[in-house]
């Protein structure tokens, strides 16, 4: 009796860790956005998107940036991710035009700031991801039918 206690009380000890693993780490995500031709995007935004988290980060002057979800820095849970990345030059120098016009340019094609339309995702291990993108450039907006 004592060693089928001791057998289940083993299973028991596994599956409770085996459950708990990964569970609320975050990993560190880092990286850089470049063109194609490995120009830096200076500025923008970029997005992690799973199916319950998310994770978002603002791309330096170099095209670096690292994820931040609760607070900054803390990275995102293992798991396959959604990626949106929005780019922009600093200024247009033009005037706005209406309240949704920012006065920035974009410098990476639009495909990939639609999270219907973006082609890119990623996988968070479980270790320091380095997630590095190499991006179309700007080539026109995109006509939606609303």
């Amino acid at each position: 009796m004592k060693k089928i206690f001791g057998i289940l009380f083993l299973m028991f000890l596994i599956f409770l860790t085996s459950g708990l693993s990964g569970c609320g780490k975050n990993i560190k995500i880092k990286g850089k956005v470049t063109l194609e031709d490995g120009t830096p995007v200076s500025n923008g935004t970029i997005l992690f998107q799973g199916e319950t988290r998310q994770a978002y980060g603002n791309i330096q002057e170099d095209g670096s940036y690292y994820l931040s979800s609760e607070k900054n820095g803390d990275g995102i849970p293992p798991g396959m991710y959604k990626v949106v990345i929005g780019g922009t030059y600093k200024q247009s120098g033009r005037k706005r035009t209406d309240e949704m016009d920012t006065g920035e340019d974009p410098i990476v094609d639009m495909i990939y700031s639609e999270y219907e339309l973006t082609p890119l995702t990623y996988e968070v291990i479980k270790s320091d991801n380095a997630a590095d993108f190499k991006l179309k450039p700007f080539s026109g907006y995109i006509k939606k039918n609303i």
